[in-house]
């Protein structure tokens, strides 16, 4: 699937799933994420189960002490989170 047929699959919504993913990955814990977002962990753990159902993938690799994408992502989260931070470039 190109980016292209992505972006048209995701709604706002969905994109506020994106940017919650991607606070998750940079804290690398569910926890620090939700203390950043003043929501509760099992709310961060829910979007995250729908958006992984709803793309058909498995976004993280939990454990018991800690959450990471799994590394075929890390190329494209960077790309993301570049995006984020230059949206003109």
């Amino acid at each position: 699937m190109t980016s292209e047929e992505v972006g048209r699959m995701l709604n706002r919504s969905q994109l506020s799933d994106l940017s919650i993913f991607l606070l998750i990955v940079q804290h690398r814990s569910f926890r620090k994420a939700a203390d950043h977002l003043d929501v509760t962990v099992s709310a961060l753990s829910h979007r995250m189960k729908s958006l992984e159902e709803r793309l058909g993938v498995r976004l993280l690799n939990r454990t018991s002490r800690s959450v990471a994408p799994p590394r075929v992502l890390t190329s494209s989260i960077q790309a993301w989170n570049s995006c984020r931070r230059n949206p003109r470039e």
